[in-house]
């Protein structure tokens, strides 16, 4: 992971703060699909932050919970129609490029 990665972990809260548990090596297999998260996770923000649309495809294509270029368009265009008062970066044209 990336120095800057954010990662949810577990940990026992005591009076110094938070102590994180170390859970040992991590099979590859399971490396894998962190990094594969990850990786959607960085696209996604690039998203948000460029409005531009193939980005945002990209991203939901490398999800494995998607994984598949028709799903991943038509999700993308329904979430983008649904919330695209709160997504004025994907309308500076007034229209969604794709």
């Amino acid at each position: 992971m990336p120095d800057d990665a954010v990662v949810e972990i577990n940990a026992v809260i005591t009076r110094e703060g938070p102590r994180p548990l170390a859970v040992g090596n991590i099979p590859l297999q399971v490396k894998g699909i962190i990094l594969q998260m990850k990786a959607f996770e960085q696209l996604v923000i690039k998203a948000a932050l460029s409005g531009d649309y193939d980005d945002a495809y990209n991203a939901l294509v490398m999800n494995p919970l998607v994984a598949d270029e028709k799903k991943a368009k038509a999700i993308l265009d329904k979430l983008l129609e649904a919330h695209k008062d709160h997504l004025p970066q994907f309308y500076r044209k007034g229209v969604v490029s794709q």
